[in-house]
């Protein structure tokens, strides 16, 4: 799914939520992991001009996968421990949550990031 704008934030949450629901997870996870992917959508949206966000479900690895990509100009290597680490910490006008909730809520995060663009990744288990 592409974000464009926010009013694509809303379409992203429904359609994940519908994706995801059938799958098991507890009510208040599925919530946790939809804000984590709301948080790096709307991400891409403040530092990438928006970006593309794809749902993997591997129910032979019990887990989901959300790649969310931009390409905007990246998090500069000397703000990459405050942008992911400190909360409160921000490059723009925000709250700085982001990374924080997403570390709550996720399993596991992967990131990288150059000056051409932003990959995250966040994964959650799926019951088994």
């Amino acid at each position: 799914m592409d974000i464009k704008e926010p009013g694509d934030l809303a379409l992203l949450r429904r359609a994940f939520k519908r994706a995801l629901e059938p799958l098991g997870l507890v009510a208040n996870r599925l919530l946790q992991f939809l804000v984590a992917v709301n948080e790096a959508a709307s991400n891409t949206l403040k530092h990438g001009s928006g970006g593309t966000i794809t749902l993997y479900i591997a129910n032979d690895l019990g887990l989901c996968r959300v790649v969310i990509h931009d390409q905007g100009q990246g998090i500069l290597l000397e703000d990459l421990p405050r942008a992911t680490l400190q909360q409160g910490f921000s490059t723009r006008n925000s709250l700085g949550a982001g990374f924080h909730v997403m570390l709550q809520y996720c399993d596991r995060i992967y990131l990288s990031s150059t000056a051409q663009g932003t990959k995250l990744i966040l994964e959650s288990a799926l019951p088994s």
